[in-house]
């Protein structure tokens, strides 16, 4: 399966650059978001979500532990919470949240562009929540709408909601299992 080849490959790179020292060799982010794309179009639904976040937290535990170039990025979490969103596991639309919310932290802490979640972020944990079950799933997309518009109007473009954003949140009233029948 080329998801874990592709895993296994990282992990022998990483090998080689610990036995060897060759900075050629040294652990950045283009690699391992490539692992994060590689399990993203694996057909194995619930294994590439838990896979991807186990990435995700490998990138984490490198950057904190020094390597600089391991940093997650915007295109690392959209990608786990892209995972975590298409994987229809009951507690995916809370991770998927999670990691929404620790970008919004880390932007609002760094100032780093490359962590401010964009309109797709925002828009694949709407889904997320809008395919749960999980009881209150409808108010978490409204919600996540409500925080996109206030990041929008303070200026963030890259929050813009679009038409997608809107029909989410109308999918998720029009398949809400909680809803009573009262305007």
């Amino acid at each position: 399966e080329g998801p874990i080849r592709a895993e296994k490959l990282l992990e022998r790179m990483h090998k080689l650059y610990l036995e060897t020292g060759n900075e050629t060799l040294a652990p950045y982010s283009i690699p391992f978001t490539s692992v994060l794309h590689a399990w993203a179009r694996c057909r194995e639904k619930t294994r590439k979500a838990s896979r991807s976040e186990a990435i995700l937290m490998k990138m984490q535990e490198s950057y904190a532990s020094g390597y600089e170039d391991v940093r997650p990025n915007r295109i690392s979490y959209a990608t786990v919470i892209d995972c975590l969103a298409k994987s229809n596991e009951r507690s995916a639309a809370p991770r998927a949240e999670t990691l929404l919310e620790s970008m919004i932290g880390l932007y609002e802490e760094t100032g780093d562009v490359n962590l401010r979640p964009n309109t797709v972020t925002f828009t694949s944990v709407m889904d997320a929540w809008a395919k749960s079950s999980e009881r209150h799933s409808v108010s978490r997309v409204e919600a996540i709408l409500r925080k996109m518009e206030n990041m929008y109007a303070a200026g963030v473009q890259d929050a813009k909601p679009n038409a997608i954003s809107y029909t989410i949140v109308l999918r998720a009233f029009a398949t809400d299992v909680n809803a009573d029948d009262k305007p």
